[in-house]
C-alpha cells in the first residue's frame, strides 16, 4: 500500500494511491512537470487522516437541470391528462365542440358585458407593469421598499408564519363561502346548445377564480409551514417564504377578481364600478411615501 508515480502519454508526472492488492484507490487530477511538484499534494493527503467526510451539494447547474426536467415531466403529464379529460368526456374533442364552447359564451355579449370581462384584465396588466416599474425605477412602492432592505427581506420567525397562515385560513374560508353563494346563484335554465346568460357565465368565471385562489392559498400555507417546520438554512427559508408570498399575492388578486366577477350576477355596472374601486384601493396601499 502506498503512492506510485508515473509518466503519462504527454511525458508529465501523475500519481495514484494503491492498496495492498495494487488496486487504485485515488489518482491525481493534475499532471506535473517535475516529481517535486506533487510532493506537497501527497503530504497534504497524508496529513488528512482527521479530515471530515461531507457530501458535496448538487451544483447549481445540476439543480437547475433537475428542476427543468421535473417541470417538463409535469407539463407533459398535465397536457396528456387534459387531452384525455376532453377527448374522453361527455363529448369528443373536436374543433366544432371547441368553437361551440366559446360561441355559447362570447357570441352575444353586449358592450357592458365585455367591459365586465375586460376591466379586471386591464387591471392585471396595469398592476404587473406598476410592479415592474416600481422595482426598476424605484417608485416608492412596496417592491421598491423591500428591495432596499439590507440583509434578509423576510421575517422568518415562527410566530410571523403562524399569523400569516391564520390569515390565509380565514381567506380560504371566505373564498369557500363566496364560492357556495355563487353556486346557488347559478341557474340551469340553459339547455345544451343554447347561449348562456351572462350571469351564468360570470358565475362560471368567478367559480374558477375562487377555486384557484383557494388552491394558491393552500400551497402558500405549505410554503410557510415547511419554512418553519424544518431546520433549514436561512437562505432556504427565505426562498420558501418568497414562494409563499408570491402565491399569496396571486391568490389575493384572484380573490378580488372573483369577487368583482361574482357581483356581475347582480349587476354588470356594479361589477365594473367595484373592480375599479378595488384597483384604486390597491394603488393607494401599495405606494409608501413619508410626508416631510
Amino acid at each position: 500500500m502506498g503512492y506510485v508515480y508515473y509518466k503519462d502519454q504527454q511525458g508529465k508526472f501523475r500519481w495514484r494511491f494503491q492498496d495492498d492488492n495494487n488496486r487504485s484507490v485515488a489518482e491525481s487530477a493534475l499532471a506535473y512537470e517535475k516529481v517535486a511538484d506533487f510532493q506537497t499534494d501527497i503530504a497534504l493527503l497524508k496529513a488528512s487522516a482527521e479530515a471530515t467526510v461531507t457530501e458535496q451539494p448538487a451544483s447549481p447547474t445540476q439543480s437547475k437541470n433537475i428542476k427543468r426536467l421535473s417541470l417538463a415531466a409535469l407539463l407533459v403529464v398535465a397536457t396528456l391528462l387534459l387531452l384525455l379529460a376532453f377527448a374522453l368526456g361527455a363529448r369528443p374533442l373536436t374543433l366544432a365542440a371547441i368553437k361551440n364552447f366559446f360561441t355559447l359564451r362570447f357570441e352575444n355579449l353586449t358592450a357592458r358585458e365585455w367591459a365586465v370581462l375586460l376591466t379586471p384584465a386591464f387591471g392585471a396588466v396595469i398592476a404587473t407593469l406598476t410592479h415592474y416599474a416600481d422595482w426598476k425605477w424605484k417608485g416608492g412602492g412596496i417592491r421598491h421598499r423591500v428591495k432596499e432592505i439590507a440583509g434578509g427581506h423576510y421575517q422568518v420567525q415562527a410566530d410571523v408564519a403562524a399569523a400569516t397562515m391564520t390569515k390565509q385560513s380565514v381567506l380560504a374560508a371566505i373564498a369557500a363561502i363566496l364560492l357556495t353563494i355563487v353556486q346557488t346563484a347559478r341557474h340551469a335554465g340553459t339547455g345544451p346548445g343554447t347561449p348562456l346568460s351572462f350571469p351564468t357565465f360570470a358565475a362560471e368565471l368567478s367559480t374558477v377564480g375562487f377555486l384557484a385562489s383557494i388552491v394558491l392559498l393552500l400551497v402558500s400555507m405549505k410554503c410557510y409551514d415547511y419554512a418553519n417546520r424544518f431546520n433549514l438554512h436561512q437562505d432556504h427559508k427565505e426562498v420558501l417564504l418568497k414562494k409563499g408570498l408570491n402565491l399569496d399575492i396571486y391568490s389575493w388578486y384572484l380573490l378580488l377578481y372573483s369577487f368583482g366577477m361574482a357581483s356581475a350576477i347582480i349587476s354588470e355596472t356594479l361589477s365594473i364600478v367595484l373592480t375599479i374601486v378595488i384597483g384604486i384601493l390597491l394603488w393607494w396601499y401599495y405606494f409608501i411615501h413619508v410626508e416631510a
